[in-house]
């Protein structure tokens, strides 16, 4: 270095894409974003061709779309319920909005078969919704956690009953009463195969 120079920065030089910044003082931030961001491709990436994060319940009467399963959750009351939450071992989670069922009535939604570690994350009871504040807490949504299931053929799976208003307060055992009722509201899907109940 010759004298009255001012010293070099040791070191990489910035690199510019589009305006940004990607590499520097902000590279680490950017860089974590990119890995959250291939973490997030590499879950989807697994899902099933037919997936979908927004699936309509059945509604009576109605045939079942080709290649799918359905997954039942019964209502024991008192309060209807008009929201539904899976998880499983990938993501997205599947939500199932603009339901109503009522006390002793069961939801029927399509899955796709392969999905796996299936199960029922949460729930909102009709009137009351649910939501998040700007903190990133959420209100309104009743945890539940049933156990894991694999969805590996197509067929009837019966995932629970829930009670509405109490967390974790749900059976994995069907009411004979409800499947009685909806066996004969739902002839067609009453043609499926169950998977890990019987009628």
């Amino acid at each position: 270095m010759r004298l009255g120079t001012a010293p070099q920065r040791i070191g990489r030089a910035p690199i510019w894409f589009g305006g940004r910044m990607i590499s520097g003082r902000r590279s680490p931030v950017l860089r974590l974003s990119a890995l959250l961001g291939l973490l997030v491709l590499a879950a989807c990436a697994g899902l099933p061709a037919n997936f979908e994060m927004y699936p309509q319940a059945l509604n009576e009467g109605q045939p079942l779309p080709g290649g799918k399963a359905v997954v039942l959750v019964g209502n024991g009351g008192p309060a209807g319920i008009n929201y539904l939450q899976f998880v499983h071992s990938g993501l997205p989670a599947i939500n199932v909005n603009g339901i109503d069922v009522p006390p002793m009535g069961i939801a029927a939604v399509p899955v796709p078969v392969g999905l796996t570690g299936f199960s029922l994350e949460d729930y909102t009871i009709s009137g009351r919704g649910g939501g998040y504040l700007p903190n990133g807490m959420a209100l309104g949504y009743i945890a539940v956690h049933t156990p894991k299931i694999d969805i590996t053929t197509p067929g009837l799976y019966y995932i629970a009953t829930v009670f509405p208003g109490s967390e974790q307060d749900f059976t994995t055992a069907p009411n004979p009463a409800m499947l009685r009722q909806f066996k004969a509201a739902h002839p067609q899907l009453a043609k499926l195969k169950p998977v890990n109940f019987s009628w």
